[in-house]
């Protein structure tokens, strides 16, 4: 498995910070954490596998007293934090440690030959 992963962003979940159809790059949870230089903290984004939501991003929020992790989206269309429940380390993919976000395409660059 590689410590390094790419994820395409689907949704405006995270907008405006990462757009829909950007690529994040994921530093992987599990092989971090056995290297040593890993445990998500509050603040930081995560890609996380959800029971019945998929493969999802959002930012943790807070660690409960049972070391769960809360997780919410940046924009308001996206599932609240109390609907998406808790979050078990077991369920994190990676952490997002840099992003390419997409430009629409009145923002992109065109070649006229």
């Amino acid at each position: 498995m590689l410590l390094l992963s790419i994820h395409k962003v689907r949704g405006d979940s995270m907008s405006p910070r990462i757009p829909d159809k950007s690529y994040a790059l994921i530093l992987r949870t599990p092989i971090a954490n056995r290297l040593g230089f890993m445990l998500p903290r509050v603040g930081d984004t995560l890609v996380v596998e959800h029971d019945s939501l998929g493969t999802i991003i959002k930012t943790m929020v807070k660690i409960d007293r049972l070391g769960r992790f809360w997780l919410k989206g940046d924009n308001d269309s996206s599932v609240s934090m109390h609907e998406m429940g808790p979050i078990r380390l077991r369920q994190v993919i990676g952490k997002v440690v840099l992003t390419v976000k997409n430009k629409k395409p009145a923002e992109a660059a065109t070649y006229q030959g």
